[in-house]
């Protein structure tokens, strides 16, 4: 079972990764409405697929309100608010920068549990909190994509602007597995748990297409766009799918370090296949391992 996990977390890492250099693809031309509205049109039958061979499906009529509310609740915030400011954050700042700002969560999640819910912190955990602080900051101030040619003050702005995205969207994915845990511990549904969430996330995107300019950025996606939309939407709801599995043959501190590699492999698919429109330099280099190894520890120490 522990190879299993091992071999699934892996292939999560994969595709988490795959998805965010995907998403830097086709946000050079498509808009960031029709990137999350094709990735929830892939997630809802994905996973409501999973969710009726595993027989999850058949408890949706049993579930009670208020977990259907707390997936609803989540689904909105992670896949609309979150993942929204997630995905601009890659179209501003570039995958590689991106993937090690987010990755603060953890620090941030450790932080608010100690000045909400009263949770000790050690020394241990006080430096590795630290360390991948240090290593966001320096991903923050590295130069980013097309800022060292321009070098305006709009292009500082925008960069300032993308850093602020996905700050914000650290912040989102560190309250948000509290919601989620308790989300599980009520229902032990989490496949349906994201065609749940999945489904209610759209319907609050869906209107928008009624707007003129949403309507017509959705139907004007040309075929590349298309193309590379897919593919993230493909590689996210893959990933999701394999992660859950993997934390259901493993725990936590087995699984979560693992699932940290993607910010590796997004440097190494980042290189091969985007090069041309961000730069990695030894600075993103250096604070994406400082954030892996913070991260690395609080996660075997938690």
């Amino acid at each position: 079972m522990v190879e299993i996990a091992l071999a699934l977390a892996l292939l999560a890492s994969f595709f988490f990764s795959s998805r965010d250099v995907s998403v830097r693809k086709s946000l050079v031309k498509a808009d960031l409405y029709s990137s999350l509205v094709i990735t929830l049109l892939f997630a809802i039958p994905i996973s409501g697929v999973i969710a009726l061979l595993t027989g999850e499906i058949w408890q949706l009529t049993t579930l009670d309100p208020i977990v259907i509310q707390l997936f609803a609740t989540v689904g909105i915030l992670q896949f609309v608010f979150t993942r929204g400011l997630y995905y601009a954050g890659i179209g501003i700042l570039g995958a590689s920068r991106a993937i090690a700002i987010v990755k603060m969560d953890s620090a941030l999640a450790v932080l608010l549990a100690v000045l909400f819910i009263g949770e000790g912190i050690t020394l241990l955990i006080a430096i590795s909190v630290i360390v991948v602080m240090a290593g966001v900051f320096l991903v923050s101030f590295s130069e980013s994509s097309g800022h060292q040619k321009e070098g305006t003050a709009v292009m500082r702005q925008k960069f300032y602007r993308g850093l602020m995205y996905l700050i914000l969207g650290a912040t989102g994915s560190a309250v948000l597995p509290l919601m989620i845990r308790v989300s599980l511990l009520q229902s032990g549904v989490p496949v349906l748990g994201i065609f749940i969430a999945s489904s209610f996330a759209l319907m609050v995107l869906a209107p928008l297409s009624l707007v003129g300019r949403f309507r017509n950025r959705l139907l004007g996606l040309d075929r590349n766009s298309i193309k590379f939309i897919t593919y993230s939407s493909i590689f996210a709801t893959s990933g999701q799918i394999a992660k859950f599995v993997a934390l259901g043959l493993a725990p936590v501190v087995f699984v979560a370090p693992i699932l940290n590699a993607n910010i590796l492999i997004t440097f190494f698919l980042a290189y091969l296949f985007i090069r041309r429109q961000e730069l990695v330099n030894s600075k993103v280099i250096v604070g994406g391992l400082l954030v892996v190894v913070g991260i690395t520890v609080l996660a075997l120490i938690g």
